[in-house]
């Protein structure tokens, strides 16, 4: 399971459409076959670069941040549900610290009052 933004899901839907696909590899190489990880891993790599983006991207980031953001608004029950984990451990490590809540704690810190 995938969670995109929903223009994201505008632009697949009529990418599936476009090339009647009802199963299979989403995208396909110029010889028509399934996309190496390695190609993808440099398809993000281009990216960054084209980007400027210094991190380190990889395909793998977004299931990170799709769990942070989804966690946010809909809790750590149903981000387990969705990214399909038996144990909450196992979502933990998806989630990371939601700034909002980070910024309220820096607030309240008994030494950030000093």
């Amino acid at each position: 399971m995938l969670i995109v933004p929903r223009i994201l899901c505008i632009v697949l839907s009529q990418y599936l459409e476009l090339h009647d696909k009802k199963q299979g590899p989403l995208f396909l190489s110029i010889r028509k076959k399934r996309i190496s990880q390695r190609t993808l891993q440099d398809i993000f790599r281009q990216a960054a670069d084209r980007l400027g983006i210094k991190k380190h991207l990889h395909a793998h980031l977004f299931r990170h941040t799709a769990a942070t953001h989804l966690n946010r608004v809909a809790g750590p029950e149903i981000t387990q549900h969705v990214l399909g984990h038996m144990w909450r451990k196992n979502t933990e490590k998806y989630t990371h610290l939601n700034p909002d809540q980070y910024a309220v704690y820096m607030k309240r810190h008994p030494f950030m009052s000093m």
